[in-house]
């Protein structure tokens, strides 16, 4: 995420105008040198790699939290969770439109994922 998500120009001016970045290692054992490792997962990934040393916290000043994701996000996609915290952000003195914009997150997720699986069979089944 640190050198390439967050240092995409897009993002990097997004994250400094409206956020406070704090870089924190959850691992033990895992460097802020550790390029190899960065290196392997975008190599390997496409979107999205599942981790559990990366997590990207959006939270109010009192320190509640309004949204988390786990894992390496490419720039385009770590946007749309970006504009959905912006979403969450507006409404955090309204729990019920937070809750609703979770919901609608979280349909639109489910929905990918069946798209995903549904392409998935059907490539397995022209090989």
């Amino acid at each position: 995420m640190r050198t390439v998500t967050f240092s995409n120009p897009k993002i990097a001016k997004e994250v400094n105008a409206k956020h406070i970045p704090v870089w924190i290692n959850r691992g033990p054992g895992f460097h802020n040198c550790e390029f190899r490792t960065e290196k392997r997962i975008f190599k390997n990934s496409q979107e999205a790699y599942s981790t559990r040393n990366i997590g990207t916290f959006f939270m109010t000043p009192e320190e509640e939290v309004l949204h988390y994701v786990a894992g390496y996000y490419s720039p385009n996609l770590f946007w749309d969770v970006l504009v959905f915290a912006r979403k969450l952000w507006k409404n955090q003195d309204r729990p019920e439109k937070i809750r609703a914009e979770h919901k609608r997150f979280a349909d639109l997720s489910r929905n990918e994922v069946t798209k995903m699986q549904k392409l998935s069979w059907r490539v397995a089944l022209k090989e």
